[in-house]
């Protein structure tokens, strides 16, 4: 089985995450972990998993060049198990509206939500960000396994 991890170029935390989520994944899967700059429908096609990972920034999926809201919106996830995750800011207790978004845009590019998604807390503190590393490493190794609670929310 082949899992395809595409996350957003402008923010390199999100890689991080998106590649600890990727290790995860490789108990099951034969595993892609590519930016949103690099990937394209080649990337994608004949994976039965696609999971995509973005940061939120001022509380939304940000809109920039290279960012993966913009690549969503350019390709199609039909006859995909779409997964979604988000990286935001420790300090900010406020909902992660940007989980939302990516859920609606992955649905509307015709991805097939496999869950609800999970958001990682995070700050550049390298203690705290290899607990993330770790946990992330953890929901992509409870996804492989199809064990319960991966897909529990935030």
């Amino acid at each position: 089985m082949i899992a395809t991890v595409v996350y957003d170029a402008t923010a390199p935390v999100v890689r991080e995450v998106a590649e600890a989520i990727a290790e995860g994944l490789r108990v099951r899967y034969t595993v892609r972990c590519v930016s949103s700059r690099e990937a394209d429908d080649a990337t994608i096609r004949d994976a039965g998993l696609v999971v995509l990972g973005a940061p939120t920034r001022r509380g939304t999926l940000p809109d920039v060049e290279g960012g993966l809201r913009r690549w969503i919106d350019a390709h199609h996830l039909d006859d995909h198990g779409v997964l979604v995750f988000t990286t935001r800011p420790r300090r900010r207790l406020l909902p992660d509206t940007a989980l939302r978004a990516l859920r609606r845009r992955a649905r509307r590019a015709g991805g097939a939500l496999l869950s609800a998604g999970r958001g990682f807390r995070v700050d550049p503190s390298a203690a705290q960000l290899a607990g993330v590393l770790m946990e992330a490493r953890d929901w992509g190794r409870l996804i492989a396994l199809g064990r319960p609670g991966w897909d529990r929310p935030d």
